[in-house]
């Protein structure tokens, strides 16, 4: 799905995002370039290790409904992409 990587170019320029600590947004970021094409990320424990990002900041993305974990993957989701209205 190239459609992916484009939403998240709009998810990281919203104001949502960008009130976000920049360890976690630098999280999110690296989840991001680790996902496939579908969004999923196998080994988000390591992409959080790499960029030496706490919990906290793992639990923040969960918490604002950029991710989302099901079963140890984690899923990148498309949340922070839509107004109060549902648009873009």
């Amino acid at each position: 799905m190239n459609d992916f990587k484009e939403m998240m170019k709009i998810a990281t320029s919203t104001d949502s995002f960008l009130e976000l600590p920049v360890r976690a947004q630098m999280l999110f970021c690296q989840l991001v370039l680790n996902a496939d094409d579908e969004g999923y990320v196998l080994n988000g424990t390591a992409v959080r290790r790499m960029v030496r990002a706490s919990e906290k900041d793992y639990n923040l993305l969960f918490d604002v409904g950029l991710i989302n974990r099901v079963n140890g993957v984690i899923i990148i989701t498309d949340g922070c992409l839509f107004d109060e209205e549902g648009g873009y």
